[in-house]
């Protein structure tokens, strides 16, 4: 590994931007190569590959397939040298062997050579390009078409070409309790070890005498296990409120930018970089939060009151090496980072409850329960903490928010003049549909339900959808800003709307009274009365 290399500079090889951020076969011989290696974490998507692997049979073909940056030709360099004498191996299907040639047509010289030679085929590829070739490729290579079109509509391919796909096997899980990542675990877990076996703790403690403070304090930080529970939690967010998808590749960039980046862990968490993660964490700044104890803090703050326990506090943070920050921002993020944590005399616990997230705990704990609903003890619980609690509730909500004053399970169908137009539905959710249907992406849950007895399309409710419906409940009025995730919400009252018009009667709300009119089987409208 060489005395020279420095923790700083071992960091580097987990830069999107580094050599060794793209798997090739002549980096074995560098010096820094034995730290990314240390760092490679098998994942099930790569025993899977193996499996087909040990099965694969004379001109079969098995495709890796995935995005860009989540380690497909990693696990393909991996176990290339073992299977070399039976199967041929194409690491990268973007790339030609010639520059004369395009990607289309380096696969139909492959996809050639196979079906003559026969010898097994192992390809690496991303979904993009499966779509293009589907497009783009030889007609004599029809079959191989076919497959891909079959993939990428999730029917069955044709006999002998095998998808192993990384969206088979994401990264993230939900369960009652919340989520989490067990690959970015392993990884932060095994970058931070306190172990002699661990390259960068070594050099962590080689340089504990020298000048680069900020980074071993950040290192530091960043083994502690509450410390890593809050940014995992943070990473988590960013898939399911922003679609964003997590890469092997962007996930090292991210925690080198938090590590090596100019500030404390806790800001750079949230400072800008070109890494896609931090862009979308940096709109879950804590210091943006307005809490009346985080309020108070950042007023006591810069007027220079200050109490015995902060200025322990401050003391004791000094001794970690954090020290010298000039702005509440700081202060708050730390108190963020270190919600789960202990230091200290523990000054930070005090603003715990201020970073509660209702919407990404109750969304991890609504998704987890549909996939159980055929518990009836399950289903009962989702009936009143979602059914009945937020998804009914907030409906009714939206759907009424310029009613006045309507009765209970009347909802808002029509306006005349200064009369309001109500109907009765009775939305109830419909378990029997949920069960058989259940999401398998974390990026949304399937709600089902009925009206007045009719079963409705199901609404897909994500972290976002939900979150918009807990701000409705808490009295928030839906904007422009909401645009993404409110046409969902209007799609779902539209064909809520459009059952309850099939209702044989209608409210008529008006000057403090309301009156219900019936059609009769003749057609005739009858008033019944005053309700």
């Amino acid at each position: 590994m060489g005395e020279s290399v420095t923790l700083r500079g071992a960091l580097e090889v987990l830069e999107k931007s580094s050599r060794y951020a793209v798997e090739v076969e002549d980096v074995e011989d560098s010096a820094l190569y034995a730290y990314k290696d240390y760092l490679y974490v098998p994942s099930p998507v790569e025993d899977a590959f193996v499996a087909r692997l040990e099965q694969l049979q004379p001109g079969e073909i098995v495709f890796l397939c995935g995005s860009s940056g989540d380690g497909k030709s990693a696990i393909m360099t991996r176990h290339k040298t073992a299977y070399a004498q039976k199967i041929r191996f194409h690491l990268d299907a973007t790339h030609s062997f010639s520059p004369t040639e395009s990607a289309v047509d380096a696969l139909d010289k492959l996809f050639r050579y196979v079906k003559t030679s026969r010898e097994p085929l192992a390809v690496g590829i991303n979904i993009g390009m499966l779509a293009n070739y589907a497009q783009e490729g030889a007609e004599e290579h029809l079959d191989v078409k076919e497959s891909f079109r079959a993939f990428l509509q999730s029917e069955p391919a044709n006999a002998g070409h095998h998808f192993i796909s990384f969206l088979q096997f994401p990264k993230f899980h939900l369960s009652e309790e919340g989520g989490g990542s067990a690959f970015a675990s392993e990884l932060l877990e095994r970058l931070t070890r306190t172990s002699a076996y661990n390259p960068f703790f070594q050099l962590l403690q080689a340089s504990s005498q020298g000048n680069d403070q900020l980074l071993q304090t950040n290192f530091r930080l960043l083994g502690d296990p509450g410390v890593q529970r809050v940014v995992i939690n943070s990473l988590l967010k960013a898939r399911l409120f922003n679609d964003q998808f997590l890469t092997a590749r962007a996930l090292l960039d991210f925690f080198q930018h938090i590590l090596t980046a100019d500030g404390y862990l806790f800001d750079n968490l949230f400072s800008p970089s070109d890494n896609e993660l931090a862009q979308r964490i940096m709109s879950y700044d804590p210091a943006r939060l307005r809490h009346r104890e985080l309020d108070d803090f950042v007023l006591r703050l810069g007027l220079g009151l200050s109490n015995a326990d902060f200025e322990v506090y401050v003391k004791q943070l000094a001794e970690l090496g954090i020290c010298g920050l000039d702005r509440p921002a700081s202060y708050i993020r730390l108190f963020f980072l270190l919600q789960h944590s202990e230091l200290g005399n523990n000054y930070h616990r005090r603003f715990k409850s201020c970073f509660d997230d209702p919407a990404l705990y109750q969304y991890a704990r609504f998704w987890s329960l549909h996939e159980k609903v055929a518990d009836p003890a399950v289903a009962s619980a989702l009936r009143s903490e979602f059914y009945k609690g937020v998804f009914i509730e907030a409906l009714t909500r939206y759907v009424n928010r310029n009613a006045r004053g309507l009765k209970k399970r009347h909802l808002l169908i029509g306006r005349r003049n200064t009369f309001d137009l109500a109907a009765h539905v009775e939305i109830h959710p419909d378990f029997d549909r949920a069960a058989s249907e259940a999401s398998q992406d974390i990026g949304y849950f399937n709600a089902f339900f009925k009206a007045n007895g009719k079963e409705m399309p199901p609404v897909k409710v994500s972290a976002s959808l939900l979150e918009l419906m807990l701000r409705i409940i808490a009295g928030y009025r839906p904007s422009k800003h909401d645009k993404s995730v409110i046409v969902i919400l209007e799609e779902m009252v539209d064909a809520i709307i459009e059952q309850a018009l099939q209702a044989k009667s209608i409210f008529v709300y008006g000057t403090g009274r309301c009156v219900e009119f019936k059609q009769l089987e003749d057609g005739a409208i009858e008033v019944q009365g005053e309700v």
